[in-house]
C-alpha cells in the first residue's frame, strides 16, 4: 500500500548529515534547534548496529512522530525513555488517536496517512520503548538473571499496549502488473529516437531508455541500477551485470550522495540477459563511451570540450556529473506516467511485470523446481518466499481458465451438455 503524503510540520525535524563517510540522523526540535539526548543515543546505537542507513533514517522518522506528539501533550519523553520506563499506556493511546486524526495542532489540513505507515510508525516507536527498558529500567532484583525476567515481563506488558493500538492492514495477496500493451506504450515513450528533443539531449534520451530495460528486461530495483559502477557493467569479457550489496564493496567504498545514496537490499549477484538480443550491453557501452561526460567549464564559461566525472557510477546528472539521484530517477518515472498514458507506472512496477512473467515460465518449464531457485538467486531473495506474491497471481490466473486447464484445452465438460442443452431448452 502506497502512503499517503502529509504536508505536516511536525515541531521536530530529521536533520540528515554524514560524518566520516557515514550518514547520521539527529531529531530536532524546530523551535529550539535542541536535539533531544534519548533520539540521539538510540541513533547511534542503531548506526552501529544496521549497515543501511535507510534502515536507520526509517527508525528515526517514528521517534521523530512521538517526540512531536509528546511536546504537544507535554509529556517529557527524552525522561521516560533514559528512566527505563515504558511509555504510560494512556499516551500510547492518546498518541495512536493523534496519528488518526490529523496529528492535532501539526496536522491541519494535511491528508491522512495509510495505515500501513501507520503502524510503521508505531513498530519504530515500540522498538525504541524495547530497547530502552532493555537499557536503562532499574528493576529491583537480587541477581542479573532475576532482572532479566522482570525486563522480559516488563517488554512484554509494553509490546501488548503497542500491539492493541496497531491497525488491520489487509496485503495484497497479488502483485500489480502492466499489460503487453501498457509495456509497448512505455518501451515507445523511452525510445531515444522519441526522447530527444523537448530539452532532452541524445545523452540523456539515451540514459533512461537503459534504465528502463534494465528494470523491465531484468527486474532490477531502483537502488541496483543508482548503485551501477562502471566495473559492473557487460564486458567483452564478461556478459552480464553484477549487482553487489554496499556492504560487500570494501571499506574505501563512497559515494558522494551522501545520505541520499541508494542501499540494495537484495544480494549480490551476477545476471545475464534473460532475451538472445538484449541491446542492454551494447547501450551500455555506447553510453559509457560516447554520452558519460559533461561539459568542461573554465571560469563559467564552456571550453567546447567534455570530461569524465570524478566517480565511476555508471549514470550520471548530464548537468553537473554527479551519480544520478532517487529525485531524478523518480522525476523521469513521473514523465514517463504522463507521457505514455500508464498512470500507475513507477520503476517497481517495472519489477513485478518482469517477475510475474519470469515465474509463469519457470513454473510451466519441465525443470520447474531448479527454474524457480534460479528465479529466486534472479531477483536477489534468501528464500522461495519471496516469491510468494508472484506464485499467488500465477494460481490466480490459472484458476480463472481452470477447467480449460483441467480438460486440456477442452472448453465444455461433455456429461454436463445434456443437462445444459435441457435447461436451455
Amino acid at each position: 500500500m502506497r502512503r499517503a503524503a502529509s504536508k505536516a510540520v511536525l515541531p521536530y525535524r530529521t536533520v540528515s548529515f554524514t560524518l566520516l563517510g557515514v550518514a547520521r540522523f539527529v531529531i530536532q526540535n524546530r523551535a529550539t534547534l535542541n536535539a533531544p539526548l534519548a533520539a540521539s543515543l538510540y541513533e547511534a546505537y542503531l548506526t552501529k548496529k544496521h549497515s543501511s542507513h535507510n534502515t536507520v533514517r526509517k527508525a528515526m522518522t517514528a521517534v521523530r512522530y512521538l517526540y512531536s506528539y509528546s511536546d504537544e501533550v507535554r509529556l517529557d519523553i527524552d525522561r521516560v525513555l533514559l528512566s527505563g520506563d515504558s511509555v504510560p499506556t494512556e499516551h500510547i493511546r492518546g498518541f495512536a488517536y493523534w496519528l488518526s486524526n490529523g496529528m492535532g495542532k501539526a496536522g491541519k489540513q494535511t491528508k491522512p496517512i495509510s495505515d500501513s505507515y501507520y503502524n510503521d510508525i508505531l513498530l519504530g516507536c515500540k522498538q525504541t520503548s524495547h530497547w530502552f527498558i532493555k537499557q536503562f529500567s532499574k528493576l529491583d532484583a537480587p541477581s542479573t538473571l532475576e532482572r532479566k525476567m522482570l525486563a522480559h515481563d516488563a517488554i512484554a506488558a509494553d509490546e501488548a499496549d503497542w500491539a492493541a493500538a496497531m491497525k488491520k492492514v489487509v496485503g495484497k495477496s497479488t502483485v500489480p502488473d502492466m499489460t503487453e500493451e501498457e509495456i509497448s506504450s512505455l518501451e515507445r515513450f523511452f525510445n531515444p529516437d522519441n526522447q530527444k528533443g523537448e530539452r532532452r539531449s541524445e545523452a540523456v534520451a539515451l540514459r533512461n531508455y537503459i534504465i528502463w530495460r534494465l528494470a523491465i528486461e531484468m527486474g532490477l530495483r531502483r537502488g541496483e541500477i543508482l548503485a551501477l559502477r562502471l566495473k559492473d557493467c557487460p564486458s567483452k569479457y564478461e556478459s552480464y551485470i553484477k549487482v553487489a550489496r554496499i556492504e560487500e564493496r570494501g571499506i574505501d567504498y563512497t559515494d558522494p550522495r551522501g545520505t541520499k545514496a541508494p542501499r540494495p537490499k537484495t544480494l549480490s549477484r551476477d545476471l545475464g540477459f534473460v532475451l538472445v538480443n538484449s541491446p542492454i550491453p551494447a547501450l551500455i557501452n555506447k553510453y559509457i563511451t560516447r554520452y558519460r561526460m559533461i561539459d568542461e567549464v573554465k571560469h563559467g564559461r564552456k571550453t567546447g570540450k567534455k570530461k569524465m566525472p570524478t566517480h565511476d557510477f555508471l549514470f550520471i546528472s548530464h548537468k553537473d556529473g554527479a551519480p544520478l539521484s532517487y529525485d531524478t530517477l523518480e522525476q523521469i518515472s513521473k514523465n514517463a506516467k504522463a507521457g505514455s498514458g500508464v498512470p500507475d507506472f513507477h520503476w517497481h512496477l517495472a519489477r513485478h511485470a518482469f517477475f510475474n512473467r519470469a515465474y509463469l515460465a519457470a513454473a510451466e518449464d519441465e525443470q520447474s523446481a531448479t527454474r524457480i531457485k534460479d528465479l529466486v538467486y534472479y531477483g536477489g531473495w534468501s528464500d522461495e518466499s519471496s516469491l510468494d506474491i508472484y506464485s499467488r497471481r500465477a494460481r490466480r490466473d490459472r484458476a480463472r481458465q481452470a477447467l480449460i486447464f483441467w480438460q486440456t484445452d477442452q472448453a465444455s465438460w461433455d456429461a454436463l451438455n445434456q443437462t445444459m442443452e435441457n435447461l436451455d431448452g
